[in-house]
């Protein structure tokens, strides 16, 4: 996983925690999928960040 890749993804998890999650947080999580993270590199990316 790049640096850029995780870069983009801190910045989606980053938009969906400011918008509350909802529709914004499903948008960010099918963008990432569609950049090939898998679900539990961003949940493992998420648990970290916090």
């Amino acid at each position: 996983m790049s640096a850029r890749q995780r870069d983009r993804v801190m910045d989606y998890i980053a938009v969906g925690k400011q918008q509350g999650g909802g529709s914004r947080s499903v948008a960010a999580r099918r963008r990432a999928a569609n950049a090939g993270i898998s679900s539990h590199q961003r949940f493992s990316l998420m648990l970290r960040r916090t």
